[in-house]
């Protein structure tokens, strides 16, 4: 294309036209502000998804919980339950809903059995409450709707990544994520699964404070009676399992007396939730499905798109998206599988605490997926470089094509694309071949034609 082409070597070229093509510094190279936005875009999501996931923990016994007990809160999957457990019981307790139940509902209760999220436990609070939310809902104005929103907007776009990159790997489009895959986006995944907040938003709180280990005494809380016979009999037995324990020093049925703001119940019955069992099936059903389909979406990634098969035979530039794909199928599944055995087990009642929180497996899980993310993180930021075209990816250069919509150009070859013609009437000759080492993508309009050689 460029061959016998007159180009006269003195001619003079705009220098504002030059400085538009004239970069220091090649375009692949990561600076320390690259370095930074990379690090801000990779820990944003997890950060929001974590931290604003994690409940506010109680103590009701003198010893505080171990660091692995505290990591376990940290599991998505441990999050994810709660959102879950908190919209299931607001869904059963729908008439018989109130402030003093949300707090409850939100805090985790650290007794010398472990964590407690019971509805037991619920009850109970009320003994040891010093301050309860103004209403029974999530105020629209408050830093718990400003978190909804920021993992909702969060989720939202990492869905849409993902559901482009489907789409791709079917042939609509060309922008698959995989291709795209680097250390900003690792954790697009898990944004989505922030997206299952919004089931429990309405009813998320901090407004709330609880009396803990320092100043309890040995009372025993208000046995609380129902009309029901059935359940008065279960909470006459509670009680009496309640004596026994505080006998044996278990201070997670003591109550509190020096706060002057203690919550009392004004009716002697205790809150017994409606028969709202089939919504609360429907609402399950519901938040398993969404899980699973975030699986299936991991699955895709895991089939490597047209024209980039042989990325699998690459196992050292390949390893962050293998790993990548693996947690999240892993957790996705993992997640699953205990969502059905404990929802099925646990029946109409709930605990907004996991159930197999304090089992070793469970503690060896969140060790395990610790280890995964500090692991995607650092091989992610490895391979992570920019492209001729300024896409980031961990996939390796000879893969530009498949990441890049356009064509590379490349004028040491000598043979290919090599830059971009230019005509300016007011050169002699007006049609110019301008030598570019980049990439060119865009709109082809109108007839392709060749370059006429000057004799």
């Amino acid at each position: 294309m460029s061959q016998n082409i007159n180009v006269t070597q003195d001619v003079h070229i705009d220098p504002l036209f030059l400085q538009a093509f004239n970069y220091a510094d090649k375009a692949s190279t990561l600076k320390l502000e690259d370095w930074v936005s990379l690090l801000t875009l990779c820990f944003s999501p997890l950060i929001a998804h974590i931290l604003s996931g994690i409940p506010t923990v109680v103590r009701r016994c003198p010893n505080a919980p171990s660091w692995l007990d505290t990591l376990c809160l940290y599991n998505p999957t441990t999050i994810l339950w709660r959102y879950l457990a908190i919209a299931d019981r607001r869904a059963r307790f729908r008439h018989n809903w109130n402030a003093a139940d949300m707090s409850a509902s939100n805090a985790v209760f650290w007794t010398s059995r472990g964590f407690d999220g019971s509805e037991e436990m619920m009850w109970q609070s009320r003994a040891f409450c010093a301050r309860v939310p103004p209403r029974s809902h999530t105020k629209l104005w408050s830093t718990d709707s400003i978190k909804t929103l920021i993992t909702t907007l969060q989720g939202i776009q990492a869905f849409a990544v993902l559901i482009r990159g489907i789409l791709a790997l079917a042939g609509i489009g060309n922008q698959p994520f995989s291709a795209t895959i680097a250390m900003n986006s690792i954790f697009y995944p898990l944004s989505v699964f922030g997206l299952l907040r919004l089931f429990a938003a309405p009813w998320l709180t901090e407004e709330y404070s609880y009396t803990e280990h320092e100043s309890y005494e040995t009372a025993t809380p208000p046995v609380p009676q129902s009309t029901d016979p059935l359940l008065s009999q279960q909470t006459s037995r509670g009680a009496d399992n309640s004596g026994a324990n505080m006998e044996q020093g278990l201070p997670g049925h003591k109550a509190f007396h020096d706060s002057s703001m203690t919550i009392v119940d004004q009716s002697p019955v205790m809150h017994v939730p409606q028969n709202r069992f089939p919504l609360s099936v429907v609402l399950r059903t519901a938040y398993v499905v969404l899980i699973i389909a975030i699986l299936a979406i991991s699955v895709c990634y895991v089939i490597p798109y047209e024209g980039a098969q042989q990325l699998l035979l690459l196992p050292v530039s390949s390893s962050s998206l293998w790993l990548l794909a693996a947690v999240y199928i892993l957790f996705s599944f993992i997640t699953i599988v205990l969502f059905v055995v404990y929802l099925i087990r646990c029946g109409h009642r709930t605990t907004t605490v996991i159930p197999c929180i304090g089992s070793w497996w469970y503690r060896g899980y969140s060790l395990i997926f610790l280890a995964s993310v500090i692991a995607m993180i650092v091989l992610s930021g490895i391979f992570t470089r920019r492209t001729a075209c300024g896409q980031l990816t961990v996939f390796p250069p000879e893969f530009d094509q498949q990441v890049c919509n356009g064509i590379p150009l490349q004028p040491d070859r000598g043979v290919g694309p090599v830059g971009f013609l230019t005509v300016s009437p007011g050169l002699n000759p007006e049609t110019w071949v301008m030598p570019l080492d980049g990439w060119c993508s865009g709109t082809l309009t109108g007839d392709i034609y060749p370059v006429v050689p000057v004799s």
